[in-house]
């Protein structure tokens, strides 16, 4: 009896070894909250960051509008 007991429990405890690394998936690791606060504080600089860069390259592009339709009113020597 007692030798059943043992063998369950070793065949329970090598069954438990067996599932442990599956059970853990890597695949679905979530973020906790610091990772998720430092992430949208990045996204927030960047846009601050690129608004500025994003109205100079739309400047740049009217600019260029205006010049060749400049240029085109200009007749050709």
């Amino acid at each position: 009896m007692k030798k059943m007991v043992v063998g369950i429990a070793a065949l329970l405890l090598v069954g438990v070894a067996c599932l442990l690394p599956v059970s853990c998936s890597k695949d679905k690791e979530e973020k906790g909250s610091v990772e998720k606060m430092t992430e949208k504080a990045g996204k927030d600089v960047a846009n601050k960051l690129m608004a500025p860069i994003d109205k100079a390259k739309a400047a740049k592009e009217m600019q260029e509008e205006r010049d060749r339709e400049a240029a085109e009113k200009v007749p050709a020597k």
